[in-house]
């Protein structure tokens, strides 16, 4: 008995070596795969091998495009952008309408009354005061877009049109121009919220609330009550973006008492196991002790023939299983609320279809 718990002991200990050395292995490969760049690097691409220089921008575009995006200039001005130029980067510059940053609302699809437009862009200006960051607020009925970089194309409208224009607070790096985008697009009834930054990279603001930001939009919007919309997810977006800073900065007394208990943990662990390591051997000797045992056998107390054992299945009938329910990704959001950009970096959210 001693051998056999020895074997298994080791047993388990390799295993567990294993078990640690594929989990190290998996993460270091997320990691160098999440490192790879979108493409290599071309500084010397030309625009006629992506997409053509100018868009006919449809619709109200008018009022908010301040120039054109084509081959000479692309205006494009986060520096993270700009120092590794892409086939796929220029590509989205050049199919994304180039704004006045300084509107911060972009009615394009002409959702909103003159009242309504003034109200949200007050409404807007003040959590950027408020907040310290940036926002931007869009509605179409025009998108070029295509389905890629695991988007939908109004998702990648959406992106696109916050990181290939000149939005965003704080540090000029891929992990700065802090702020977030709300798009309404009318060419596939779609709502869609993203965040860039620090609120992606430390505080997981959409990232991790971005389907309760959509079931509170979801009602105005299939209403037809845009700007209510719009509102609603202003104050939403400022209260979680508060309640994520404060947790954020609370972080090091969380993670001392998690740190706590895993010590516990651990020690009750060790505990327990250096208890099974000693009592096992003295049950194993205890049992196989010629003088312990009462000296009789089960069967010594069995007259011959005094019972019988019968079976008999057991069977449910008419049990059934609930169905899960199911709905499709365009109803529910995303199945994650982390995006990869066209940029190279991540957006927090996701999108719904109304």
């Amino acid at each position: 008995m001693e051998e056999d718990t020895k074997k298994t002991l080791v047993g388990c200990g390799i295993f567990l070596v294993f078990l640690g050395l594929i989990t190290w292995g998996v993460i270091w490969l997320i990691g160098y795969i999440d490192s790879l760049p979108d493409e290599s690097s071309n500084p010397a691409i030309s625009a006629v091998n992506v997409a053509t220089d100018t868009f006919d921008y449809q619709g109200g575009w008018e009022k908010y495009v301040v120039a054109t995006r084509d081959s000479s200039d692309y205006h494009i001005s986060k520096k993270f952008i700009t120092d590794s130029l892409t086939n796929k980067k220029i590509s989205a510059a050049l199919s994304t309408p180039y704004v006045d940053s300084s509107l911060k609302v972009y009615d394009a699809a002409g959702l909103l009354g003159d009242s309504e437009y003034e109200i949200v862009q007050r409404r807007v200006k003040q959590f950027i005061n408020s907040t310290g960051l940036d926002m931007a607020i869009v509605t179409t009925d025009f998108n070029p877009k295509s389905y890629g970089n695991g988007n939908e194309p109004w998702e990648e409208f959406a992106i696109d049109f916050y990181e290939y224009n000149d939005f965003g607070t704080g540090a000029t790096t891929k992990y700065g121009y802090n702020g977030v985008v709300m798009a309404i697009d009318m060419k596939y009834r779609a709502v869609s919220i993203f965040d860039f930054g620090e609120l992606y990279y430390t505080y997981n603001v959409a990232r991790y609330n971005y389907n309760t930001f959509l079931d509170h939009i979801e009602p105005y919007v299939k209403a037809g009550s845009y700007a209510d919309a719009m509102l609603v997810f202003i104050d939403d977006y400022e209260n979680q973006y508060h309640a994520s800073v404060y947790s954020y900065e609370h972080r090091d007394e969380e993670n001392a008492k998690t740190l706590n208990l895993i010590l516990w943990i651990v020690i009750g662990s060790v505990v327990g196991f250096v208890m099974l390591c000693v009592g096992l051997p003295i049950a194993f000797l205890k049992n196989g002790s010629p003088h312990t045992g009462s000296g009789y056998d089960a069967k010594d107390y069995i007259v011959d023939n005094s019972f019988t054992i019968t079976y008999e299945d057991e069977k449910i009938i008419g049990s059934k299983r609930k169905p899960r329910e199911t709905h499709s990704s365009y109803h529910s959001g995303r199945s994650s609320g982390s995006h990869r950009t066209s940029s190279g970096r991540h957006a927090g959210g996701g999108s719904r279809r109304f």
